[in-house]
């Protein structure tokens, strides 16, 4: 499944339903690639039907959570919440342990830009803490409010990264972190 294909079923997830024009200005892509785009789910049975859009299936949901499950991705939440002085939308994805070295989450940073979000914040969950590696030694001393969404959304084991993943347009922020997250796993 590509990032595209995931990012559509996550906004038709939280969407609980979605047209073309939705989907087009979601994603900031042509109608007829969006009309393309729901056609093909709907032709795999991931989507379905009515005449106020298209919804995910039961076979959808389950592509959905597969596909995060591949990622690594254990669980995310969207907020509104300022974190780190950023009034943005944000998606935070938790990622199980992934092997990552830290010159390497400034290309990963890159990789969410290019994938749609403004700007993106790697978290480590180090020594029972959270860091921002290279920035931050402790979250919770930087953004009280930030560290009390995370310890109150994740349940973190050592070594786990946190991806907030932000923009203006939240559908955005999902593809951004998503693209970002892939690469960091394939």
């Amino acid at each position: 499944m590509n990032i595209l294909d995931l990012t559509t079923l996550i906004i038709i997830k939280e969407a609980k339903q979605i047209g073309r024009y939705t989907l087009k200005d979601a994603l900031n892509i042509s109608e007829g690639r969006a009309r393309s785009k729901l056609r093909k789910l709907v032709n795999e049975g991931l989507l379905g039907t009515s005449p106020t859009g298209a919804y995910l299936t039961s076979k959808g949901e389950a592509v959905l959570t597969a596909g995060l499950k591949d990622l690594k991705i254990k669980k995310y939440v969207f907020s509104q919440q300022l974190i780190l002085g950023l009034k943005m939308n944000h998606y935070i994805f938790h990622i199980a342990k992934p092997a990552i070295e830290k010159i390497k989450l400034l290309q990963l940073r890159d990789e969410a830009i290019r994938g749609g979000a403004s700007t993106a914040v790697f978290i480590v969950f180090d020594h029972g803490r959270l860091t921002v590696p290279g920035v931050y030694d402790s979250l919770e001393k930087e953004d009280r409010n930030a560290y009390s969404l995370i310890k109150n959304s994740f349940e973190l084991d050592e070594g786990d990264v946190l991806l907030v993943s932000s923009s203006e347009n939240r559908w955005l922020a999902v593809r951004g972190g998503l693209q970002a997250i892939n690469t960091l796993v394939k």
